[in-house]
């Protein structure tokens, strides 16, 4: 320790058996006992165990036996319970873990041996066929489940990412098309997870994984329009236009339908946001139509295309014929367990019922959007719907309260370094602005002050 400085030692903790390792030659053996005691017990394993404790190296946040058993090896549950006995792995209510430094060593191993780029390429392909079948979740009302089962799994997720970068550059071999692919695959299912609270982490990922091929695949189209979609939820438009647009003519030229009629919808909603409702009406109506082809495995673009094309009467005040839509396609999200779709559909009719004074089916509107954003686990969704009650509330006259949860909405979305939804903006800064003019100085500052202090649970309460 006398030879580092408090900075050298935290950069070097990740690589913990080096920093024991290292040091004076007189300090030496007493540094080492440890690795000496992990290489002891290393050396007294069965080769299987041994072939096994090193391939569990790969996993940098724990994992479950069908992880193990789909990466390291079909029999590892007689397997983990050796090493379990052997204190080389931590078993836990329907999860096993293996402590950092006995870890690093199993790496090492892993590394020595001649099956690195091997077992990587299979912990890339489960995690990416992981992240597929939480896709199929990510939208219904087991949404939920699935959002925990990919926050306990996220370390191992970014693993694999890191792995498909590595399999993506020139010296990755020549199964290196294979490893990239999987991890643009693994990126794009997991679009509706990352929107959540990660978008900032999710556009370096993505960028990073477009950056290293320009490889006309369907991977790179999905992806694109994964970029897009996250453009498009943070609200920056041209950005979510530009990659869409890319997304579509790739995919066309690929023949990949479900993937240009996904990017067609998204495009669609872009350009409605952009006042280009011209331009959008065919986008969506292709969309929809592709979609529709594609039986059950289009449920979700169907769903969004009749929601988006809902938003052309929306953004021109036509309010009864946008009101049709949105119910015609609230229905067609609740029979489809469309959840996300939902969150969206009801906020609109929310603000349509506000606007025509009626404040009953306005709350129980905003009310359906939040409860299936709390349902999604969707932290940013529960937010904007604060935002909503926040226009309820100064319409019927609370205007104390409204302005609290004006200052909350904008706290809480300030922490999450997140955004409004484009068509979310308007109805919330008018009702700002005119709880100012209305209230006078020193009550407005205090309530929305009260309210910037809030945490969400606190908001949430607060709105309902």
């Amino acid at each position: 320790v006398g030879v580092y400085s408090l900075g050298d030692i935290a950069q070097r903790l990740d690589d913990h058996l080096a920093l024991l390792t290292s040091g004076s030659r007189t300090a030496l053996p007493r540094h080492q006992t440890l690795r000496a005691a992990i290489a002891w017990s290393h050396d007294w394993l069965s080769e299987p165990e041994r072939i096994l404790f090193r391939r569990l190296s790969l996993f940098a946040g724990g994992f479950t036996l069908e992880a193990a058993e789909g990466i390291c090896a079909d029999e590892s549950l007689a397997l983990l319970a050796r090493l379990a006995d052997k204190s080389l792995v931590v078993a836990m209510p329907g999860r096993y873990r293996v402590l950092e430094t006995l870890r690093q060593f199993g790496a090492e191993q892993l590394s020595a041996s001649e099956e690195t780029e091997d077992c990587r390429a299979r912990f890339l392909e489960f995690y990416a066929n992981f992240a597929e079948e939480a896709q199929k979740h990510l939208d219904g009302g087991e949404q939920g489940l699935w959002v925990d089962r990919l926050d306990t799994e996220l370390d191992n997720v970014r693993a694999a990412l890191r792995w498909a970068l590595d399999a993506g550059s020139p010296e990755g071999g020549a199964s290196n098309g294979v490893g990239l692919e999987a991890g643009m695959r693994l990126m794009a299912s997991s679009e509706h997870y990352w929107d959540r609270l990660h978008v900032r982490e999710a556009m370096e990922w993505t960028d990073r994984l477009l950056a290293v091929s320009s490889a006309a695949t369907p991977g790179r189209a999905n992806l694109l329009a994964t970029k897009g979609y996250l453009f498009w939820s943070s609200n920056q438009q041209t950005e979510a236009r530009r990659c869409m647009e890319e997304a579509v003519e790739l995919a066309r030229a690929l023949g990949n339908k479900a993937v240009m009629a996904r990017a067609l919808g998204y495009l669609g909603a872009v350009l409605v946001a952009q006042g280009e409702n011209e331009a959008a009406g065919p986008r969506l109506a292709e969309s929809l139509a592709v979609g529709t082809s594609l039986g059950d495995a289009g449920r979700d673009i169907v769903c969004r295309a009749l929601t988006f094309q809902a938003d052309i009467p929306y953004s021109q005040g036509r309010w009864d014929e946008a009101r049709q839509l949105y119910e015609q396609a609230s229905v067609i999200a609740r029979e489809a367990d469309e959840y996300n779709s939902l969150t969206y559909t009801t906020r609109h009719l929310g603000y349509l019922a506000l606007k025509r004074g009626q404040f009953d089916p306005a709350h129980e509107f905003f009310l359906e959007s939040l409860r299936a954003n709390q349902q999604a686990k969707h932290a940013v969704g529960m937010i904007r719907c604060v935002a909503a009650f926040a226009c309820l509330r100064a319409a019927e006259g609370q205007s104390e309260l409204a302005a609290r949860l004006c200052g909350a909405a904008d706290g809480v979305l300030k922490g999450m370094s997140a955004t409004l939804f484009h068509w979310d903006v308007p109805p919330f800064v008018e009702t700002r602005a005119q709880l100012q003019r209305q209230l006078p100085e020193a009550r407005f500052k205090r309530e929305y002050q009260r309210g910037l202090a809030m945490s969400l649970d606190e908001a949430v309460e607060l709105a309902v």
